[in-house]
């Protein structure tokens, strides 16, 4: 008798320990899909900080306003020709001397905060590029961190057009891209991988895998 309470007891303890490990694996998948979730809302807000930084270039205290009357149109139309590249409903991107950006979208201009995450990188990328080129004196270096996210395929390999033409035309002396994307070596002339070794993240440069 006392063997079978002993036996029970071991059965109950093994189905604690399942569960536990059950609770275990659900946590770490939990954990997973906070981290990635908090990954892609990282890089939503850096495309909302790209419009904010474009806006503080173009303040009252950054450039005059006579000026801004004049570049303004044609950062606007720049935008425009990049995102209809992209083939999305965007039919213009306008933005006006108070450095209000505005979408248009079947014929009607609406506020960024209505576009979804996607199309918002996108207009981000597109405003960038059109910044760049229309200040090209002034800019030596474009930056782009995780430009694909949100982007499917499609869009992706057009975003690759883009950069490609932005690099032959020779608008800045450089452009640095960071990212996980590997299909983006196809424009790079120098890559470098941070890889992290030993528990020390390192850079090491590294041979294209696409070409």
């Amino acid at each position: 008798e006392l063997k079978g309470e002993i036996r029970q007891i071991e059965e109950a303890i093994d189905g604690y320990n399942r569960d536990l490990n059950n609770l275990k694996s659900e946590i770490e998948r939990l954990r997973s899909d906070r981290e990635s979730i908090d990954a892609k809302l990282g890089r939503i807000e850096n495309a909302i900080k790209t419009v904010k930084i474009i806006r503080g270039v173009f303040s009252k205290d950054g450039i005059q306003k006579l000026i801004r009357q004049r570049i303004t149109p044609l950062i606007s139309q720049l935008a425009t020709n990049y995102i209809d590249q992209f083939n999305l409903d965007i039919t213009g991107i306008s933005m006006d001397e108070d450095l209000e950006i505005k979408v248009s979208k079947g014929g009607d201009f609406m506020p960024l905060q209505l576009l979804s995450g996607g199309e918002k990188v996108a207009v981000a990328i597109a405003l960038r590029l059109a910044l760049a080129r229309a200040l090209a004196e002034r800019f030596s270096t474009v930056i782009m961190d995780e430009p694909t996210v949100h982007l499917d395929e499609e869009r992706r390999r057009v975003l690759i057009d883009v950069f490609k033409n932005f690099r032959e035309s020779a608008i800045t002396q450089q452009m640095i891209i960071i990212t996980h994307d590997r299909e983006l070596e196809e424009v790079a002339d120098t890559i470098y991988q941070v890889s992290k070794i030993g528990g020390i993240s390192r850079v090491i440069e590294a041979e294209p895998e696409v070409k």
